[in-house]
């Protein structure tokens, strides 16, 4: 028996079918990949939020229109990032540091030039963050602190204010086998969503099972 955390609606399939693509940037930096996207008029990625693994920490930021990773209290150095997810609701960038470079690749329903796009189903879910909204008077504009006991502090950039709890929206690119087998072909990250969840066991349990008590 499962349980998942919600808002107003369950894991659904999205209307319709789309076109997923995928380009690869060329080797570099991951400044040069942020600067190669926006060459590209990928200009949407301004205010895209940023995901970024170094060796001690892990960090999030939001993109700037210079192509910048801003932290809460600022710039961010990326010299000791070796893996940063970028995204927006509409496209997706991917680095690996690979030696004193990386790999990179843009990902999205708009996006072409590269390997061949796929034609997919959807299923749009979600990724419950650890930590409550912590309410301090520190908190510059354009973040919220979430925070809990056995992760410490976490700062996502929201301008959401409501709701005590936050979560990672993903899209989910579903393909299919030779035999009619369904599997997720790709995920890609699409927003940071801030609200009220109710964890709604009633709907995991089959009507003989449920009780008033």
């Amino acid at each position: 028996m499962t349980a998942d955390w919600r808002s107003t609606a369950p894991l659904r399939m999205a209307p319709g079918r789309v076109r997923l693509g995928w380009r690869p940037l060329a080797d570099g930096t991951l400044t040069e990949a942020l600067s190669e996207a926006y060459a590209m008029g990928r200009s949407d990625l301004t205010g895209a939020v940023a995901l970024l693994c170094t060796p001690v920490e892990y960090l999030v930021a939001r993109v700037d229109a210079t192509g910048g990773c801003n932290g809460s209290e600022g710039p961010l150095p990326l010299d000791d990032v070796f893996e940063a997810r970028v995204f927006t609701a509409d496209v997706e960038l991917r680095w690996v540091r690979r030696g004193d470079v990386g790999e990179a690749v843009l990902v999205g329903e708009g996006v072409v030039g590269g390997a061949p796009s796929v034609e997919t189903d959807v299923i749009d879910s979600w990724y419950l963050l650890w930590g409550e909204h912590d309410e301090r008077a520190d908190v510059p504009d354009g973040w919220r602190a979430l925070s809990a006991a056995r992760v410490g502090v976490l700062w996502i950039p929201t301008d959401l204010t409501s709701g005590g709890r936050a979560r990672l929206r993903v899209r989910e690119y579903v393909g299919y086998d030779r035999f009619g087998n369904a599997y997720v072909l790709d995920e890609r990250l699409c927003a940071i969503e801030t609200g009220e969840f109710v964890r709604a066991m009633g709907e995991c349990l089959g009507d003989e099972e449920r009780t008033d008590g």
